[in-house]
């Protein structure tokens, strides 16, 4: 299954993979709600599609002893910080936000508290991989970004917010365990690279799994014990 994916990923990416070559993938279906809000239509890049399949390439590398795939993930770790640097971001009083998307004529999007979790992750994983600072620093001026906002991504009912758009201003219904998931997996790499919990993540953290637990919503094992090893339930 996981040699059928490398060559499915190699087909899409017209044998960048077979020739020892990989980059940022660009989806190749016209989203009609990205086309709507943006007029974005394809080929653009979404954050999170690209962070999942440079986590597999990663993965199938080691696994498979595929050296050119082992570093995969920096290519995209590198997409991101570039990103910053030519201000596809939301800025804030303190940090930024990176955008969702990217499109080939520049359109700026929203930002999605679970993209932006994954993508703040992920650099820290690149960071624990290299020790390369940038990659660090990204993340931190994202936890910053997030961090800023603060309970503004709270919703009346206790809920996260779907997401921040660029006039500031939240709306769309969130994932109801994903971006749980993302906080407590959040603070977990956090604490790995050596620095304190997020204060404003466990407020976030609190708020969604008491709102799960008043619309009685079935947690998932491994986000159950996530919650317990965080000292969150006993």
């Amino acid at each position: 299954m996981i040699i059928n994916s490398l060559a499915d990923l190699d087909v899409f990416s017209h044998g960048e993979i077979r020739n020892n070559k990989v980059s940022v993938f660009q989806t190749e279906y016209t989203s009609t709600w990205l086309k709507r809000e943006y007029g974005i239509t394809a080929p653009y890049i979404d954050t999170r599609h690209n962070e999942y399949i440079a986590l597999f390439l990663k993965k199938a590398g080691t696994t498979l002893n595929i050296n050119n795939l082992k570093n995969a993930n920096l290519i995209y770790a590198d997409f991101l910080v570039k990103q910053v640097a030519i201000g596809n971001t939301i800025n804030l009083e303190s940090g930024y936000l990176i955008n969702d998307y990217f499109s080939t004529d520049g359109k700026k999007t929203h930002v999605s508290l679970n993209h932006v979790l994954g993508e703040m992750r992920f650099l820290l994983d690149a960071y624990k991989q290299t020790k390369n600072q940038k990659y660090l620093n990204v993340a931190m001026q994202i936890r910053k970004g997030v961090e800023s906002l603060g309970t503004k991504w709270l919703r009346e009912d206790g809920d996260t917010w779907y997401q921040v758009n660029r006039d500031l201003k939240f709306s769309g219904r969130d994932y109801k365990l994903l971006t749980l998931g993302d906080l407590l997996y959040s603070q977990k790499s956090w604490e790995e690279v050596g620095y304190k919990r997020s204060p404003v993540f466990d407020i976030l953290i609190k708020s969604k799994y008491k709102y799960l637990t008043n619309i009685n919503y079935p947690i998932k094992p491994n986000i159950l014990n996530e919650l317990k090893r965080q000292g969150f339930i006993q």
